[in-house]
This record gives structure tokens, sequence and C-alpha cells, in this order.
């Protein structure tokens, strides 16, 4: 199915309706419907927890295509709270690894897309963060069953509708 299908197909469940049929063929697209449920939310609008959700979400997205340049210069607002999200789920060898990248940056303020933007594109910090992509890429921690005990943990914080 095409993710457009998957949404239209659990578009109108709520999270309890949907924990329910969260096992190992269905965890990646339900958390996708999940995911683009809380996307649709103002940002100003979403709880700590669901923030959460979706800065993780877009690390592994990001990183997985185009690696932590990519997190960060395509920045949803999730890389103040990337590190501390990472922790809250269980991750934290992923949550160090975040941590590394972000030193790379050196000191920016992780609050300004465009101070973000001008840092990524400093002399060898690209290349920097290449050599941290590794480090993501050799040692993988199950984000995605993290994220759904984490998900199911703050049921009482996240709402789709």
């Amino acid at each position: 199915m095409d993710p457009r299908e998957i949404f239209e197909k659990y578009r109108s469940k709520t999270l309890q309706e949907l924990l329910p049929i969260v096992g190992p063929d269905t965890k990646t697209d339900l958390l996708f419907v999940v995911v683009r449920h809380l996307m649709l939310k103002p940002q100003s609008e979403l709880s700590k927890a669901e923030r959460m959700i979706v800065a993780v979400d877009w690390l592994d997205t990001q990183v997985g295509a185009d690696g932590f340049y990519g997190f960060f210069a395509y920045d949803l607002g999730s890389t103040p709270i990337i590190v501390e999200a990472l922790e809250s789920i269980g991750c934290p060898k992923t949550a160090s690894i975040v941590a590394k990248a972000i030193a790379v940056l050196g000191p920016v303020d992780l609050t300004d897309p465009k101070a973000l933007d001008q840092a990524v594109d400093r002399d060898g910090v690209c290349e920097r963060l290449s050599e941290i992509d590794f480090l993501y890429y050799d040692e993988p921690e199950p984000i995605e069953d993290h994220l759904w005990a984490f998900i199911e943990r703050s049921v009482d914080d996240i709402h789709l509708h």
C-alpha cells in the first residue's frame, strides 16, 4: 500500500484503537499514521510527548535518507529536543551519537533554523557529519520499537484528532 492509502485506511482511528493492532507487520505503517496525524497539527498545539515522537521519527527518516546534514538542514524544530527525546524513549546510544553530531555544528542557536542552516554549510561540517552518519548506521538501536513503547506509556498525552 502506498502511504496515502495507509493514512486513509487508518485516519479515523484513535490511538487507543490503533494500539491493539500494532504488530510486526503493521507497526511501521501505523507509526506513519500516528506521526502524520501529529504533523498535521499546529506545532504550538503538540504536547511534549507528541513533539518528541515527531522529532524522533524525523531524525530516523532524515538521517536514513540524507544523513545528519539532512536532519539539520531541513529541521522541523526537532533539533533542540532530539537528545532528550531519544533518552526519553530509551535510546541512549543514539542520543549520544546525535549529541556528537550537534557538537560538530559548534555554538549555534538550535532553535533558529537560519543559524542551523548556516552551521551545516560551514567548511568541513558536512564531512564531519558524514563520519557521524556511519556511527548512527553502525550502532542501531531499535528506534521504532522504543518509540512504540514510549507511545504506549504516553497514551494520555497523545491525541490524534
